[in-house]
């Protein structure tokens, strides 16, 4: 899976707003440089956010032959962090220096600018699975979230279907996050977009932010993606006075999206020749399952 994402060295692959432009021969190379100080037969306990530091190393981790990786997102609680770090022993964490005192048994750092490595003191010598090439944890709408496994076979499959569907590819297509990468939707954004050798603006601010729609302006982004309560908030800062002439498709999953807001966005898409694709996933699925055709979704909104 990791070997395709680094099929289109001279493009972008990211925009951030500390590194600004980095290329995938860029990412490959430091993605390599990481996994190297990485050994095999690991467990890996990966903490998340939208920064660049966090992808070259949540993609240096995936890179290396037998490691089972566990993600959580920032947002998740210190008790819950512990919790899975007691449970699951991994013998690396991946976390902004920010989260350091959470593993304070650790013996060894390595630094990556705002990111460390820790070395915990649990054994490689377990016996390990394998085919749990990634743990992901579900929404945690009961706010005990429970972790997913997902083979390298899942992920990739998922992936490629996605950007076959959505046509993504490396000549028109630029993302922004609008959700957090330790979530199960916003992750396959990554994924794909990676995949397809696409560009991706690393984003950590709110659409209520006039920075937000710079960054859309500037970089000429062509999707958004959200969940329900992402798409509520844009018709309450009234969407269509913001709509930038490169974007060409929406799509929403997460939930259920309520009537009123649909056709809010039907009668918006269809006027500025706009595709709004709603989905429906699971995090067991990785994530993204099954679309309505856009063509379809505009016959609700005659």
């Amino acid at each position: 899976m990791i070997r395709n994402f680094f099929k289109n060295s001279n493009k972008i692959a990211f925009i951030d707003e500390k590194f600004g432009k980095v290329s995938y021969s860029k990412l490959k190379k430091e993605t390599e440089n990481i996994s190297k100080l990485i050994q095999s037969n690991s467990v890996a306990l990966l903490i998340s956010d939208n920064k660049y530091e966090f992808v070259k190393g949540y993609l240096g981790f995936l890179k290396k032959n037998k490691i089972i990786c566990i993600l959580l997102d920032i947002s998740l609680s210190n008790e819950f962090y512990k919790k899975i770090f007691v449970t699951y022993k991994p013998n690396y964490i991946f976390c902004p220096k920010s989260k350091n005192h959470l593993f304070n048994d650790c013996q060894r750092k390595i630094v990556i600018s705002n990111y460390n490595i820790l070395r915990s003191k649990f054994s490689h010598d377990k016996k390990l699975n394998f085919k749990n090439f990634l743990l992901i944890p579900t929404s945690g709408t009961t706010h005990s979230p429970k972790l997913v496994r997902l083979s390298e076979v899942n992920l990739r499959d998922n992936i490629k279907k996605i950007v076959d569907y959505l046509k993504i590819n490396k000549k028109n297509n630029t993302t922004i996050t609008t959700m957090p990468l330790g979530y199960s939707y916003g992750l396959s954004i990554l994924h794909t977009h990676l995949y397809a050798g696409a560009k991706i603006i690393l984003n950590n601010k709110s659409i209520f932010e006039k920075d937000f729609w710079n960054l859309i302006k500037k970089n000429k982004v062509n999707s958004l993606n959200g969940v329900p309560e992402f798409y509520e908030y844009l018709k309450k800062i009234n969407f269509e006075k913001r709509i930038e002439k490169s974007i060409k498709y929406l799509t929403q999953a997460g939930g259920k999206i309520n009537e009123e807001t649909l056709s809010y966005f039907g009668k918006i898409c269809k006027k500025n020749n706009i595709k709004f694709i709603v989905m429906y996933g699971q995090t067991e699925a990785s994530p993204r399952m099954t679309y309505l055709k856009w063509r379809d979704f505009f016959t609700k909104f005659k």
